[in-house]
């Protein structure tokens, strides 16, 4: 369904939803924040591979862990749609 189609139900949208958000915006109010916490997970992703592969498996565990610790947050934030 187009944006252009749905404009003309928003207010039907909203009846049911019980919301006043945009249902094509998606973003939340942390946005940026949920965008940081995610290329910070992959950043220490790619590094915890490199370290696991090149120097020590055990130091690579925890850079791992770390991040998911960080995926987590992002993941809270979005199925909570703050």
């Amino acid at each position: 369904m187009n944006r252009e189609k749905y404009d003309s139900r928003d207010d039907l949208w909203r009846k049911f939803h019980h919301q006043e958000e945009d249902p094509f915006d998606g973003k939340g109010k942390f946005y940026t924040l949920r965008q940081f916490l995610n290329f910070t997970f992959i950043v220490l992703s790619v590094i915890g591979l490199i370290v696991w592969f090149s120097y020590s498996q055990q130091i690579a565990i925890f850079i791992l862990i770390g991040a998911i610790g960080f995926k987590f947050i992002e993941l809270t934030f979005r199925i909570l749609k703050i």
